[in-house]
Protein backbone atom coordinates (compact mmCIF):
# COMPACT_ATOMS: atom_id res chain seq x y z
CA UNK A 1 0.00 0.00 0.00
CA UNK A 2 2.81 2.44 0.65
CA UNK A 3 4.47 1.36 -2.51
CA UNK A 4 1.61 2.31 -4.61
CA UNK A 5 0.79 4.96 -2.51
CA UNK A 6 4.26 6.74 -3.43
CA UNK A 7 4.51 4.92 -6.79
CA UNK A 8 5.18 8.25 -8.31
CA UNK A 9 8.56 7.83 -7.07
CA UNK A 10 9.00 5.27 -8.69
CA UNK A 11 7.41 4.61 -11.97
CA UNK A 12 8.59 6.76 -14.70
CA UNK A 13 6.07 7.73 -17.52
CA UNK A 14 8.72 6.82 -20.54
CA UNK A 15 9.78 3.29 -18.84
CA UNK A 16 6.82 1.10 -19.92
CA UNK A 17 8.00 -2.57 -19.66
CA UNK A 18 10.20 -0.97 -16.52
CA UNK A 19 6.88 0.03 -14.98
CA UNK A 20 5.32 -3.50 -15.71
CA UNK A 21 7.90 -5.18 -14.24
CA UNK A 22 7.83 -3.81 -11.22
CA UNK A 23 3.72 -3.46 -10.79
CA UNK A 24 3.56 -7.32 -11.56
CA UNK A 25 6.60 -7.27 -8.64
CA UNK A 26 4.35 -5.25 -6.01
CA UNK A 27 1.52 -7.96 -7.21
CA UNK A 28 3.59 -10.91 -6.68
CA UNK A 29 4.76 -10.15 -3.37
CA UNK A 30 1.30 -9.28 -2.54
CA UNK A 31 0.03 -12.34 -3.71
CA UNK A 32 2.28 -14.30 -1.54
CA UNK A 33 2.15 -12.42 1.59
CA UNK A 34 -1.97 -13.03 1.47
CA UNK A 35 -1.05 -16.72 0.89
CA UNK A 36 1.53 -17.30 3.66
CA UNK A 37 -0.59 -15.36 6.12
CA UNK A 38 -3.68 -17.83 5.04
CA UNK A 39 -1.49 -20.90 5.80
CA UNK A 40 -0.25 -19.31 8.69
CA UNK A 41 -3.61 -18.46 9.88
CA UNK A 42 -5.09 -22.25 8.64
CA UNK A 43 -2.33 -23.69 10.82
CA UNK A 44 -2.96 -22.17 14.27
CA UNK A 45 -6.56 -22.74 13.93
CA UNK A 46 -6.33 -26.39 13.37
CA UNK A 47 -4.03 -26.59 16.25
CA UNK A 48 -5.92 -25.09 18.34
CA UNK A 49 -8.77 -27.08 17.59
CA UNK A 50 -6.20 -30.01 18.18
CA UNK A 51 -5.82 -28.36 21.76
CA UNK A 52 -9.51 -28.04 22.39
CA UNK A 53 -10.04 -31.42 21.10
CA UNK A 54 -7.36 -33.07 23.69
CA UNK A 55 -8.54 -30.97 26.48
CA UNK A 56 -11.89 -32.95 26.01
CA UNK A 57 -10.48 -36.58 26.18
CA UNK A 58 -8.88 -38.50 28.26
CA UNK A 59 -5.53 -39.76 26.91
CA UNK A 60 -5.52 -43.48 28.77
CA UNK A 61 -9.18 -44.48 28.20
CA UNK A 62 -9.33 -43.22 25.03
CA UNK A 63 -13.04 -41.55 26.44
CA UNK A 64 -14.51 -38.30 27.17
CA UNK A 65 -13.67 -36.80 30.57
CA UNK A 66 -15.70 -34.53 32.63
CA UNK A 67 -14.99 -31.75 31.00
CA UNK A 68 -17.01 -33.02 28.01
CA UNK A 69 -19.38 -33.92 30.34
CA UNK A 70 -20.04 -30.98 31.37
CA UNK A 71 -19.89 -29.19 28.28
CA UNK A 72 -22.25 -31.59 26.94
CA UNK A 73 -25.09 -31.67 29.25
CA UNK A 74 -25.14 -27.81 28.58
CA UNK A 75 -25.92 -28.10 24.64
CA UNK A 76 -29.27 -30.21 25.80
CA UNK A 77 -32.44 -29.05 27.58
CA UNK A 78 -33.10 -32.24 29.31
CA UNK A 79 -31.03 -34.91 29.49
CA UNK A 80 -30.96 -38.49 31.38
CA UNK A 81 -27.65 -39.01 33.70
CA UNK A 82 -26.83 -42.33 34.32
CA UNK A 83 -23.62 -43.45 37.14
CA UNK A 84 -21.80 -46.41 36.30
CA UNK A 85 -20.21 -47.80 39.50
CA UNK A 86 -17.79 -50.64 39.11
CA UNK A 87 -17.73 -52.46 42.16
CA UNK A 88 -14.44 -54.19 43.21
CA UNK A 89 -12.08 -52.92 40.62
CA UNK A 90 -9.80 -51.10 43.52
CA UNK A 91 -8.87 -55.20 44.82
CA UNK A 92 -8.91 -56.18 40.62
CA UNK A 93 -6.55 -53.76 39.81
CA UNK A 94 -4.02 -54.34 42.40
CA UNK A 95 -4.05 -57.70 42.07
CA UNK A 96 -3.68 -57.62 38.71
CA UNK A 97 -2.63 -53.96 37.66
CA UNK A 98 -3.63 -50.76 35.37
CA UNK A 99 -4.12 -52.36 32.38
CA UNK A 100 -6.62 -54.74 33.65
CA UNK A 101 -8.53 -51.44 34.91
CA UNK A 102 -8.17 -49.66 31.25
CA UNK A 103 -9.30 -52.63 29.04
CA UNK A 104 -12.29 -53.38 31.70
CA UNK A 105 -13.53 -49.51 31.55
CA UNK A 106 -12.91 -49.76 27.43
CA UNK A 107 -14.57 -52.86 26.69
CA UNK A 108 -17.40 -51.90 29.03
CA UNK A 109 -17.67 -48.59 27.47
CA UNK A 110 -17.72 -50.18 24.03
CA UNK A 111 -20.52 -52.29 24.97
CA UNK A 112 -22.25 -49.55 26.48
CA UNK A 113 -22.01 -47.21 22.96
CA UNK A 114 -23.79 -50.07 21.12
CA UNK A 115 -27.32 -49.39 22.84
CA UNK A 116 -26.79 -45.60 22.76
CA UNK A 117 -28.65 -43.22 20.37
CA UNK A 118 -27.13 -40.34 18.12
CA UNK A 119 -25.67 -37.94 20.42
CA UNK A 120 -26.20 -40.12 23.57
CA UNK A 121 -22.01 -41.05 25.21
CA UNK A 122 -20.05 -42.19 27.40
CA UNK A 123 -17.66 -40.50 29.58
CA UNK A 124 -14.70 -41.59 31.64
CA UNK A 125 -15.04 -40.19 35.81
CA UNK A 126 -12.31 -40.25 38.11
CA UNK A 127 -11.37 -43.51 39.35
CA UNK A 128 -13.19 -46.76 38.62
CA UNK A 129 -16.77 -45.38 37.19
CA UNK A 130 -18.27 -44.07 33.98
CA UNK A 131 -20.86 -42.07 32.98
CA UNK A 132 -23.56 -41.51 30.77
CA UNK A 133 -25.73 -39.02 29.40
CA UNK A 134 -28.66 -40.53 27.72
CA UNK A 135 -31.97 -38.93 25.98
CA UNK A 136 -34.68 -39.01 28.18
CA UNK A 137 -37.47 -40.68 25.79
CA UNK A 138 -37.85 -44.29 26.73
CA UNK A 139 -36.05 -44.06 29.48
CA UNK A 140 -37.20 -47.03 31.08
CA UNK A 141 -36.50 -49.24 28.39
CA UNK A 142 -32.95 -47.62 28.07
CA UNK A 143 -32.23 -48.55 31.75
CA UNK A 144 -33.72 -52.01 31.35
CA UNK A 145 -31.18 -52.76 28.63
CA UNK A 146 -28.34 -51.01 30.34
CA UNK A 147 -28.91 -52.85 33.20
CA UNK A 148 -29.22 -56.38 31.30
CA UNK A 149 -26.09 -55.69 29.65
CA UNK A 150 -23.72 -54.77 32.39
CA UNK A 151 -25.14 -57.70 34.28
CA UNK A 152 -24.25 -60.30 31.94
CA UNK A 153 -20.66 -58.56 31.04
CA UNK A 154 -17.54 -60.26 31.58
CA UNK A 155 -13.85 -59.53 31.00
CA UNK A 156 -12.08 -62.29 29.73
CA UNK A 157 -8.36 -61.70 31.55
CA UNK A 158 -5.81 -64.40 31.25
CA UNK A 159 -8.38 -67.31 30.19
CA UNK A 160 -10.31 -65.85 33.44
CA UNK A 161 -13.62 -64.12 33.45
CA UNK A 162 -13.95 -61.41 35.37
CA UNK A 163 -17.00 -59.72 36.91
CA UNK A 164 -17.54 -57.34 39.41
CA UNK A 165 -20.33 -56.26 40.63
CA UNK A 166 -21.92 -52.95 38.88
CA UNK A 167 -24.20 -51.14 39.85
CA UNK A 168 -26.73 -48.03 38.11
CA UNK A 169 -28.28 -44.82 39.19
CA UNK A 170 -29.42 -42.32 37.05
CA UNK A 171 -31.34 -38.90 37.47
CA UNK A 172 -33.20 -36.20 35.27
CA UNK A 173 -31.46 -33.09 34.47
CA UNK A 174 -32.07 -29.97 33.40
CA UNK A 175 -29.73 -27.04 32.19
CA UNK A 176 -27.96 -26.00 33.18
CA UNK A 177 -26.02 -28.33 35.40
CA UNK A 178 -24.75 -27.14 38.91
CA UNK A 179 -22.47 -28.13 40.99
CA UNK A 180 -22.11 -31.43 38.52
CA UNK A 181 -19.50 -32.71 41.91
CA UNK A 182 -21.74 -32.84 43.88
CA UNK A 183 -24.37 -34.40 42.12
CA UNK A 184 -21.99 -37.50 41.08
CA UNK A 185 -21.20 -37.34 44.66
CA UNK A 186 -24.95 -38.52 44.81
CA UNK A 187 -25.28 -40.42 42.51
CA UNK A 188 -22.02 -43.12 43.50
CA UNK A 189 -23.46 -43.29 46.84
CA UNK A 190 -27.22 -44.80 45.44
CA UNK A 191 -25.48 -46.84 43.14
CA UNK A 192 -24.10 -48.39 45.89
CA UNK A 193 -27.51 -49.42 46.67
CA UNK A 194 -27.87 -50.76 43.36
CA UNK A 195 -25.00 -53.32 44.03
CA UNK A 196 -27.38 -54.83 46.49
CA UNK A 197 -30.71 -54.28 45.08
CA UNK A 198 -29.29 -55.34 41.31
CA UNK A 199 -31.63 -52.47 39.37
CA UNK A 200 -30.97 -49.20 38.60
CA UNK A 201 -31.83 -47.13 41.39
CA UNK A 202 -32.57 -43.20 41.23
CA UNK A 203 -32.21 -40.00 43.48
CA UNK A 204 -36.09 -39.03 43.75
Amino acid sequence: TVLFTHRSGFISEKGFIHNLVFVSTLMLVFTLSLLLMSAISSRQRRLLQKTRSASLLDPIFGLPNLRAFSRDLSQYPRSLLCFVRVSEMDVLSRNYGMQLRIQFKQQLAMGLKLLMQPGERVYHLPGYDLALRLNCDDSEQKLERIQHYVDNFRLIWNDLPLHPNIGLAYCTVFSPVEHLHMLLGELSGIAEISLTTGKPESNK
